[in-house]
Order: structure tokens, then sequence, then C-alpha cells
């Protein structure tokens, strides 16, 4: 009699359980019917869930589903995203891959993709993730991008000491985690520098709402009015930019430079700091460089080096350096001054 009971009992666990599937089954129908609207007759696929991680915006993971209603399986032909700029972006990459015939979804089943779309220059923004498929009813989702969002706050330049600038970067206080700083950049008129000596050192992390100040080792003073580009990169892939024009703090000149045919010991070149310049120069070299690259340091100058010119005033220089030999030349002269400013004149030697 016991076991009777038990097999019975067992009997009747799984006739509830069928009467309460199809009960669940009646519900769903009665809802569409409730709604005046007719069971599908096309296959229809769901978007249950997309997920990512603000540490790694390489990927989303986009979750499908084959609702039980469906009146077949689903043939999944594509992912896009649809960005705010209107730009819809089509996943070539993702796990698992949909073939050109198409990824079936089974009835009643689902299934998640690794979808490979680097999303960090959308950060902050609401994208729509579009499914779709072959035969059917395709599917969108809305999501809000979390926000990550560097700046560049301070790009200074100290005039008198040119081979260093001053880079702080801030991550924002609304950002949704943590960034790696990993390099920064300046690119001017097509040219990228990487700035590797850096006080304090890459990689540098910083939390939501913190910033930190570089002392950059960079060498500016001939970059001076021209438009520049600072690029900020992290290990997580999001990037700062900020672009400015460089100040022109100081505006040398070479007036002219005179060589006397009757006196090839030496010649004269004039000097000029302009009064637009915010600081005097101390001058320490003059160069001379040939038509074939030959250099020469003239160590023979007065009134002698180092000497301060200051500003809105001229200085002429008498350089020795023996000549007869290089008449007919062309030479160029370069002035340079302790602070790092540089400035070069070229003219031709007389032939006699």
């Amino acid at each position: 009699m016991e076991r009777i009971g038990k097999v019975t009992f067992a009997l009747l666990l799984v006739a509830s359980l069928i009467v309460g599937a199809f009960l669940s089954y009646l519900w769903v129908m009665g809802y569409y019917l409730a709604l005046g609207l007719a069971i599908p007759k096309r296959t229809l696929i769901a978007i249950s869930d997309v997920s990512l991680s603000p540490q790694n915006p390489t990927y989303i993971n986009v979750s499908l589903i084959n609702p039980s209603f469906s009146p077949k399986d689903a043939k999944v032909v594509g992912i896009s995203i649809l960005t705010e700029d209107g730009i819809i972006h089509n996943v070539d990459s993702m796990e698992p891959y949909i073939p050109s015939e198409g990824y079936t979804i089974r009835v009643g089943e689902n299934e998640t993709f690794k979808c490979y779309w680097s999303w960090a220059d959308h950060s902050g923004e609401t994208v729509k993730v579009l499914v779709f498929i072959s035969d059917g009813s395709g599917a969108t989702f809305q999501l809000a991008l979390p926000l990550i969002k560097l700046e560049v706050t301070e790009f200074s330049l100290e005039p008198n000491v040119t081979s260093y600038v001053n880079i702080t970067i801030l991550n924002s206080k609304n950002s949704a985690t943590y960034v790696n700083l990993t390099g920064i950049t300046i690119i001017i008129e097509g040219e990228a520098t990487r700035l590797t000596n850096t006080n304090p050192s890459l990689p540098k992390s910083l939390k939501p709402g913190e910033s930190q100040r570089f002392r950059c080792i960079w060498r500016w003073a001939r970059y001076q009015g021209k438009e520049v580009t600072v690029t900020v990169r992290t290990m997580q892939g999001y990037t700062a930019k900020y672009e400015t024009v460089m100040p022109n703090y100081v505006n040398l000149e070479v007036m002219n430079a005179t060589f006397n045919p009757s006196d090839t010991k030496g010649f004269n070149v004039t000097v000029k700091n302009a009064g637009s310049s915010v600081i005097p120069v101390r001058v320490v070299e003059v160069k001379l460089t040939l038509d074939n690259g030959t250099a020469y340091h003239v160590d023979m100058v007065t009134p002698s080096l180092p000497y301060e010119l200051a500003i809105n005033s001229t200085v002429n220089f008498r350089c020795i350096w023996d000549w007869t030999n290089y008449r007919g030349r062309e030479i160029t002269i370069t002035i340079r001054t302790r602070e790092g400013y540089i400035v070069e004149f070229k003219c031709t030697t007389p032939l006699k």
C-alpha cells in the first residue's frame, strides 16, 4: 500500500506540472486574444539582456531568446549598433560566429553573443542594439553606455625653461570606473611625439574625480605659434584630446650677417630680441653650417658669450672664423640661447 501511495503521488505531481504548463500556455494565448492580437505567424526574436564591462570597452554581450510562442526556429543573420550620430556599426566579429546562412536559435531557446565592438569613443551615449533575422521580426534594444570622461585640464609652459611641459589630466567624478593612463602624445603639423619621460611615470591609475599633474620632458621652443594636439591614452581604451596654440614667448631675429671680402678672418651678425618677447634671453652659442652639412662652432665672439639680450634690444656680434676657403658658399648661421630658443639665418659668402 505504501508503494502504491508513492506511485500515485508521483503521478499526481507529473499531472499537476502538465496542467500547470497548459494553463500557462492558455494564459499567454489569452493575453494575446484579450488585446485583440493574433498569435505571431512569423518568427520572433527578443533581446533579453545586454551587458558590458566599463573596464573592457572592446565588446558587449547580447543575449537573445526565441520565445516559446514563436512559430518556428529563428535564424540570426546579423547584429549592429546604431550610435547617436546616426551611423550603423555592423558587428563583424563575435562569439559564437554567425555564418552567412545565419545562426539558428530554436523555439524556446536562448543564446548570448559576445560582440567585439569598441564603444570607448561612444562612452556616455545612448545607442541601439539591432538584431536581424532571415525571416521574421528582428529586435531592438536601447542601451545607455557608461560614461568615462577624461579631460586635459592644464597644458602650461614656462618661458624660461623650454625643456618640459606641465600637463594635468582629470578623470571626471561622473566616470563609471577608474582608468590607467598609459601614454601622452603631442601632435604638431602631423608629427607625433610620444612623451616617455614623465614625472610621475606612466602608467598611472586615476579614480573617478581624481586628477594628476605630469611634468613631461619635451623641447618645445621651435614650435612657438603652432597648433598643438595633446592625446591621452588609457589601458582600457579611453582617450582624451586637447587642442591649443603654442604661445610666442620669445621672438628672436637675425637682422643681418656681414662678410667683408677684404677681411675673411671673421664676420658680423646682428641679433634682435623683439619687443613682443616676454623675457630677456642669454645667447650662448653661434654655430655655422655649410651647404654640405659640415658644422663649426664659433668660439671667439665679441661681446663674449653668454650674452644677455634684453627685451626689445639688439646686439652686433663680431665672430672670428676664417672663411677664406669658403667663398661663394651657402651658410646657415644658428643662434642658440640658454633658455632653448633658436633662430637661423641663411646667407651666401662673397665670391671675392
